[in-house]
């Protein structure tokens, strides 16, 4: 082999080798800034991560106040509830007579005789309305009642 063949071959290695460099030039340089953006996005994460960790134990220690408040309110209202209210407690009114309440089978009923006339009549009127509560003057018929009277 010649020394010229040996410089072809030389150059066109070198060539190659020049090729393959830059190839792996251009990938390292990629890796490089894909771990770049990795690493801020693992920062990134991390301190939203303790953002909210400390989120989390506020509201962990907010719940566990209103949780005390909550038991404490339940003491006072147990504790005011049977002084206040009476249990519901069933008459035995019944039971110590012997009679059940209202009219008793067999017995004759009683209510007020119908007179045979009408006495007086009389003109009302309402001073409020029934609705809403609102004061009425006596000009207002469409409220006025007619009411008689039994003497």
């Amino acid at each position: 082999m010649t020394v010229t063949e040996e410089l072809g071959k030389l150059r066109v290695e070198a060539s190659f080798l020049r090729k393959k460099f830059a190839d792996t030039w251009n990938a390292w340089q990629k890796q490089k800034q894909k771990n770049n953006n990795l690493e801020e996005q693992l920062k990134q994460s991390e301190a939203e991560k303790k953002a909210l960790a400390d989120q989390v134990r506020r509201l962990k220690d907010a719940n566990q106040d209103l949780e005390d408040k909550l038991s404490a309110l339940t003491e006072v209202k147990d504790k005011y509830q049977g002084m206040i209210f009476k249990a519901a407690v069933k008459s035995n009114l019944g039971s110590l007579t012997g009679k059940k309440r209202g009219g008793q089978t067999g017995h004759k009923g009683k209510s007020r005789k119908k007179p045979m006339e009408i006495g007086l009549e009389k003109d009302v009127y309402l001073t409020h309305c029934p609705d809403c509560d609102n004061a009425l003057g006596q000009i207002k018929l469409l409220w006025a009642d007619r009411i008689l009277l039994w003497v």
